[in-house]
């Protein structure tokens, strides 16, 4: 797995997708920020694209019915999780309906449908969750090093590789497929959901405009 992501997708639209020509809100983006809790952060001086995968700052895109928020994939964005002692990326509270993050998201998204993706290459870490209607239908979460630990909700269409194995007729041996091996399928499959193409294919965050942020220092309420 080469890919990293840290994202949240959200959308509201009738037909279930944010698609790639969403015109780009910036005000609305800087109160989302601020709506989200997402710290002391600052607009860069002009939107740039979406940067769902390889994500160097925060990004946020503010649509009409939508809006991605994208979260650096750096040491200073990632969580602990009590089923692994790997480290999640950032989005990884929003796995948890329970926690304060998720409760911010849910509350400034009344209704939408919400997907939380997370890619990390190093440890061949995969996650989804997804949220509709203020309530979790789907999380789960896994890597190469201790399989799958999170799994709440049920099967969703996408995941048509779940629990398969591998037969080897020749030999005669039957061999589970493990989830690392396969579960950036599953999250780029589900992204396809809210752009009608995968984030891996037709790279839609590069078509859509996003504001970029930058953290303020702790300095800066002298200057």
């Amino acid at each position: 797995m080469g890919w990293k992501a840290n994202c949240i997708l959200v959308t509201d639209r009738p037909d279930g997708q944010i698609g790639t020509d969403a015109v780009h809100d910036s005000r609305r983006a800087v109160r989302l920020a601020r709506q989200l809790g997402l710290g002391r952060v600052r607009p860069v001086p002009q939107p740039h694209n979406c940067f769902m995968v390889y994500p160097r700052r925060l990004c946020i895109g503010a649509y009409e019915h939508a809006a991605v928020i994208s979260f650096p994939v750096d040491s200073a964005n990632l969580v602990q999780h009590p089923g692994s002692r790997n480290p999640l990326l950032s989005v990884g509270k929003y796995f948890d309906p329970r926690s304060p993050e998720t409760a911010r998201l849910l509350e400034t998204f009344p209704g939408s449908r919400i997907l939380c993706l997370m890619l990390h290459s190093a440890v061949n870490q995969f996650g989804y969750a997804v949220y509709e209607q203020g309530r979790l239908k789907r999380a789960r979460i896994g890597d190469s090093d201790f399989g799958v630990f999170l799994d709440e909700g049920d099967v969703l269409p996408e995941e048509v590789f779940a629990r398969s194995i591998i037969r080897d007729e020749f030999c005669g041996q039957t061999q589970e497929f493990l989830d690392d091996a396969y579960g950036e399928e599953f999250v780029f499959e589900l992204s396809r959901r809210f752009f009608g193409s995968r984030l891996d294919e037709d790279s839609p965050d590069e078509k859509l405009t996003a504001e970029e942020f930058e953290r303020v220092p702790w300095w800066s309420f002298w200057e």
